[in-house]
């Protein structure tokens, strides 16, 4: 892999605080304005790392390389799926990379807009709209496989990926049909997919075990935190007096109830579960080449 030019950690924090108008995604918000987050990935540990935010920051960041180490050499052209807010865009960018990044967030295309790197070109549209007149030497799908439909999407790219070129990709996975963590491909119809659409794997790495400090960090940060301070604002709705307030609270509150109980119930809190999480689930990076 080519060495870094060093500005990333430089660059970073001018796209970090990007809250504003009316468009706003609130965990993007709560993740860099209240957390102080530069990245929205799992990261990736080492054994001897305390839990707390500051080495989270460190372990997003050792993510980042950790998955550039798994570009093939020769490559030089890639198309970044479901990119995010750019961390890992910037670094290859940075490692001499020219990027072609997707998403269909206007928060991202934001943060993007803040980026000062021409390798990198930003296209505000889903893998399943996005067309292009060249072919690209890998597409890198981190932790976005889960948005769009897999046989759609190796489809697409069976078409946007050159002859011998590669799909990276590090994603979350089912282990079989299970009604957690729904969301997830099943791994196993994923690698179908992929070998439908003439994509052999190269090499598997399960990572599982790097990335669940994080889920750890995020429970703590979640009921040490995020659920009191709801609480609170919810207590004090049912206590509001007059004829306004209590029309407001009349609207805002089962809001508020719903929000809590998808924290403490829902798919935040199953993500923040590592028991469950290793009985059902995993997380893999998987380097795919184009048959």
């Amino acid at each position: 892999m080519k060495k870094s030019k060093g500005a990333f950690n430089k660059q970073i924090h001018k796209y970090s605080r990007i809250v504003q108008d009316d468009n706003d995604d609130l965990v993007l918000q709560f993740t860099t304005e209240v957390l102080g987050l530069e990245s929205l990935h799992w990261g990736y540990w080492d054994d001897n790392n305390t839990l707390n935010l500051e080495n989270l920051k460190i372990a997003q960041k050792k993510y980042t390389t950790q998955l550039a180490s798994y570009i093939p050499e020769g490559v030089n052209q890639i198309l970044d799926v479901g990119c995010g807010i750019g961390d890992n865009a910037l670094y290859l960018a940075e490692n001499g990379y020219q990027l072609t990044c997707l998403s269909p967030d206007i928060n991202h295309q934001k943060a993007f807009n803040n980026l000062e790197s021409e390798k990198i070109n930003f296209h505000l549209s889903g893998i399943e709209d996005f067309t292009s007149d060249k072919q690209f030497d890998l597409a890198l799908m981190s932790e976005s496989s889960n948005y769009f439909d897999k046989d759609v999407g190796f489809e697409k790219l069976c078409g946007l990926i050159k002859d011998g070129g590669y799909v990276l990709s590090a994603s979350l996975f089912r282990k079989k049909d299970t009604e957690v963590y729904s969301n997830f491909h099943i791994e196993n119809e994923w690698l179908t997919s992929a070998s439908k659409n003439g994509f052999e794997v190269i090499s598997k790495d399960d990572i599982t075990d790097k990335v669940l400090p994080s889920s750890e960090i995020g429970r703590d940060i979640l009921h040490q935190h995020v659920v009191p301070f709801l609480e609170v604002i919810l207590k004090y709705l049912t206590k509001t007096k007059g004829i306004k307030n209590k029309l407001l609270s009349f609207f805002i509150e089962p809001n508020f109830q719903k929000l809590l109980k998808y924290l403490k119930e829902g798919y935040i809190s199953h993500v923040f579960d590592t028991n469950l999480f290793q009985e059902n689930a995993r997380y893999v990076i998987y380097l795919m080449k184009k048959k």
